[in-house]
């Protein structure tokens, strides 16, 4: 198995030597952080809005992190298509988003899975007003390709075989002037604008042995495009890197408690060789997130710092005693009882409701934005 591998420039190949992000660079301080990625960066990157997205209060530049995304901006800058490989919750959508904010490019994200119709990305007809009147909706990589936004598709590992005989004219012709993709309506090629990209991100097991649940699927995207790993961060790395630190000072004590008592935290980012989804740092910024201002040590506050967690680390365990007594520990952690955590846990029930003016969707402690595009609204006025 051969792979295309991303050759670096004189002045930052020292650098892309460890693009493989295992941490080799621990998280430092942030002038020590900021000397480290500034030559890298600058030359994929615009400074002056590379300067604004680092005033960001939510994005804590670290040196791995910045690394990767100078390798997927030069397989941008080349018109490669980079391919993402990572274990969940390793930072692959953030990356992308950083680069699409620092560019100033519009991009689009599709999460495959065993159900997308891979049909659907070239487009469909679609039923109109008039009876039986058909209209052709073009679907989301036809729109990119034409109007040169970035496709960004997730988890292509969990596609159909479909999904890369689909792709394959993309990741063997990106750099020619004429895009071989046929349109499924006209017959002719899709004309590609200048602008458009394709990003690929890899869902893998975090195995020191690499892609554990390979298959000969992925010879396709792994020949023809630039991989790119990443790994996850360990507790040690955060807790280095003082990114609670920059983020919220009041969640320090609260945080090492848990990265240092709480059983899966401790491992977190470290191999693994089940199938059972892990918790990741992700899952821990999430908890972070949410809690930044209800910490202020009362009662109350102990329970929604308790209910939060379980969303945030419990939740996505399997079903059975093992995930009962995860959170049996976590309340203990909180200063809860056995009996205490046990009723707290199974009388959780979060509510979901929608409120009156649409504009959000309430599910227990989470609140989910309601987006309304121009068809919905058009829809209402009928």
């Amino acid at each position: 198995m051969s792979m295309k591998k991303r050759k670096a420039s004189t002045k930052v190949r020292s650098d892309a030597k460890k693009r493989k992000t295992d941490k080799s660079v621990p998280g430092a301080d942030s002038s020590a952080t900021s000397g480290a990625i500034g030559p890298a960066v600058s030359n994929f990157l615009p400074n002056d809005k590379t300067t604004e997205c680092k005033t960001d209060l939510a994005f804590a530049p670290l040196p791995w992190f910045m690394d990767t995304a100078a390798s997927v901006s030069l397989c941008i800058d080349r018109n490669e298509v980079p391919l993402i490989c990572g274990p969940v919750g390793c930072g692959k959508s953030s990356i992308v988003d950083y680069l699409a904010k620092v560019r100033g490019a519009k991009a689009l994200r599709m999460q495959i899975s065993e159900q997308t119709d891979t049909k659907a990305l070239l487009g469909a007809y679609c039923c109109s007003n008039s009876p039986g009147v058909f209209l052709w909706r073009p679907g989301c990589l036809t729109h990119c390709m034409t109007t040169g936004k970035w496709l960004i598709l997730e988890d292509v590992d969990k596609g159909s075989a479909d999904l890369p005989i689909l792709l394959s004219p993309l990741l063997r012709g990106m750099k020619d002037s004429s895009s071989q993709v046929i349109h499924p309506n006209t017959g002719e090629p899709i004309p590609c604008h200048q602008d458009f990209r394709l990003i690929l991100t890899l869902r893998t097991l975090s195995s020191p042995l690499g892609y554990s649940d390979y298959s000969s699927q992925l010879d396709i995207y792994l020949n023809n495009c630039t991989v790119i790993c990443m790994n996850g961060m360990p507790a040690d790395i955060i807790e280095q890197a003082s990114i609670i630190q920059k983020f919220n000072p009041d969640l320090v004590p609260l945080s090492r408690r848990l990265l240092s008592d709480f059983s899966l935290l401790k491992h977190i980012g470290a191999p693994s060789g089940n199938n059972q989804r892990s918790v990741c740092s992700r899952d821990f910024f999430k908890f972070v997130s949410r809690i930044r201002n209800i910490a202020d040590g009362s009662k109350d506050s102990a329970l929604e710092l308790y209910l939060n967690a379980l969303d945030c680390f419990v939740c996505s365990q399997t079903s059975g005693s093992a995930r009962d007594e995860v959170a049996v520990h976590l309340g203990g952690l909180f200063n809860f009882s056995r009996e205490e955590a046990i009723k707290i846990w199974h009388s959780r029930r979060p509510e979901l409701c929608l409120n009156r003016a649409l504009t959000r969707v309430e599910a227990g402690r989470a609140v989910i934005p309601i987006t309304k595009s121009i068809h919905w609204e058009l829809q209402l006025t009928k």
